[in-house]
């Protein structure tokens, strides 16, 4: 197996040059954990087909998401992903590009869901996770789903 290799910027950031669809490309991260992770992902989508980033739709990057963050998690986080994942996030904005998304489109999922308000927090919650790895891919510039809040939990009386 090759040796992970990359450059220290002057800033102290770390890049790794790579190559897609014969056009190079500098990943760029923090730490040499970020950047391999980064890089990981970049060789999944590639492997899967998905070289044009900028053009994936929510479905396939919340799957490849689901698939990259789940494997060391508890049995438990894995099935709210996956419940916030199918049945709330793609029949929202699966069929719209990541970089399509709105702060309206979120807000609209968080309005279809102001009757169960746990789920929709845990929704929200797994939204934003996916939308800052939608950030840190340079998918998007900033994440819509950052200043949404998630409805109230009527309190009875």
């Amino acid at each position: 197996m090759s040796k992970f290799t990359y450059t220290i910027r002057k800033d102290g950031r770390v890049a790794k040059k790579v190559t897609i669809n014969g056009h190079q490309k500098y990943i760029c991260a923090k730490d040499e954990r970020e950047l391999k992770k980064k890089y990981e992902e970049l060789q999944m989508l590639k492997y899967n087909g998905i070289t044009n980033l900028s053009d994936i739709k929510m479905k396939d990057f919340s799957q490849k998401w689901y698939d990259l963050n789940s494997a060391s998690k508890e049995y438990n986080t894995k099935q709210n992903y996956k419940n916030a994942i199918d049945n709330h996030i793609i029949p929202s904005l699966g069929n719209k590009k990541v970089r399509d998304i709105k702060l309206y489109d979120i807000k609209d999922l968080m309005l279809k869901m102001e009757n169960t308000p746990s789920s929709a927090h845990k929704t929200l919650s797994i939204l934003k996770m996916i939308l800052n790895d939608a950030v840190d891919n340079d998918i998007i510039l900033k994440n819509p789903a950052l200043n949404v809040k998630a409805p109230a939990s009527v309190k009875k009386e």
